[in-house]
């Protein structure tokens, strides 16, 4: 498939827009005119587990139009949400990591702050200057789409929130009921819309317990249900799509390598950040100009690759279109997993979570990359 994007979700709303007839191409994802389009988003589910837990379910594997689509890179919910909500990949909309170097600060994507290196709970007071770039969904509220974000109400009004989906109303809900009556409400209105509904227990779910743990099972099965109900209340007015950002992979204890006990790179760096399988590595000024790669890749090469900035940026790893300003977000080396491993840094408090998890996104495999894509009209 032709992808105009890195971004999958980038991808599916270039096509929305283009079949609501505004002035974006389609990549590849081809899907049918609608007035409404409803997307379903299961935060953290593969296309492997989809494709394994099929037989499982009683509605998603009734879905005779599913493809696999490329997450992007990194495979992290920030990046990805901002990807869904601009069109854009992450170089050009600049969130890109579940946390990267901002102003000489560790930034917090989801959390929109920065946070102390003393102790990762309390974040700086200081308001990061960091702001989204006209995308889609802007694009659609001009041109009198009604734009819309179905979130749980914990995360309704969170500032990554209110300023990644700035263009959408938004509506928090509690329970599946008031899904239904938010869904309702929108279509007594006679425009033309985009809803977006957000899942996000799977990939909590997988964080703490494990892809295919029966915890992770029961939930999936539960999101089933709750699919099937919202397409009987759409059923003739809209055209609904379920998808997911990323993927995700388990880890031991044992496949995770703690950069801390690892001198000879630890004294390069002044900031590590990202998720454990995708980090962005700032250099303390004495070693940027001349990086000893040699040196990482002889530490870290049979688990991960290495890249300098400028080879990830050549590599498009972060998308198509540069832009300069997004480029110094991005580390001075990227080190991704090559399979099962993880870069934790046992010194950091803002590794304290990760390090205890046992699923894990950011990478590039094919499990944290590919993602289903399923459509009914």
């Amino acid at each position: 498939m032709c992808q105009g994007k890195r971004s999958a979700l980038a991808n599916i709303m270039n096509a929305i827009a283009h079949n609501l007839d505004l002035p974006y191409k389609c990549y590849g994802v081809n899907l049918p005119k609608s007035k409404h389009y409803i997307l379903c988003l299961i935060d953290g589910l593969a296309y492997q587990s989809f494709l394994e837990h099929k037989n499982s379910t009683s509605f998603l594997s009734t879905c005779n139009n599913v493809s696999s689509l490329s997450s992007g890179f990194p495979s992290t919910t920030a990046s990805c949400l901002t990807s869904l909500a601009t069109g854009l990949d992450a170089i050009e909309h600049g969130i890109v990591g579940a946390a990267f170097q901002h102003s000489e600060r560790y930034f917090s994507s989801l959390r929109w702050c920065y946070l102390n290196s003393s102790d990762s709970k309390y974040k700086e007071n200081i308001i990061p200057s960091i702001t989204i770039p006209y995308g889609i969904w802007d694009c659609l509220k001009e041109h009198k789409i009604n734009v819309n974000a179905i979130i749980p109400i914990d995360i309704s009004t969170s500032v990554f929130t209110s300023k990644v989906f700035s263009a959408a109303k938004i509506y928090g809900y509690k329970d599946f009921s008031e899904i239904t009556s938010m869904i309702e409400e929108v279509f007594k209105r006679e425009e033309r819309s985009f809803t977006y509904i957000y899942f996000g227990n799977l990939d909590l779910i997988g964080h703490i317990f494990g892809v295919d743990s029966q915890k992770w099972k029961d939930e999936y099965l539960y999101l089933d249900s709750l699919i099937q109900k919202i397409h009987r209340l759409v059923t003739e007015k809209a055209t609904l799509l379920v998808t997911a950002d990323h993927g995700m992979v388990n880890m031991s204890q044992s496949d995770m390598i703690d950069f801390n006990e690892i001198p000879a790179l630890t004294e390069q760096t002044h900031l590590i950040c990202g998720d454990i399988r995708a980090r962005h590595i700032y250099l303390k000024p004495a070693f940027r100009d001349n990086i000893l790669i040699d040196n990482w890749i002889e530490h870290l090469g049979n688990n991960f690759f290495v890249f300098k900035k400028e080879e990830a940026i050549k590599a498009e790893l972060f998308g198509i279109d540069r832009n300069e300003e997004n480029e110094d977000r991005i580390g001075d080396l990227i080190v991704i997993s090559r399979g099962q491993f993880g870069l934790i840094d046992s010194s950091s408090n803002f590794d304290q979570y990760q390090s205890s998890w046992i699923g894990h996104h950011g990478a590039n495999t094919e499990n944290e990359q590919l993602i289903p894509l399923l459509i009914w009209n």
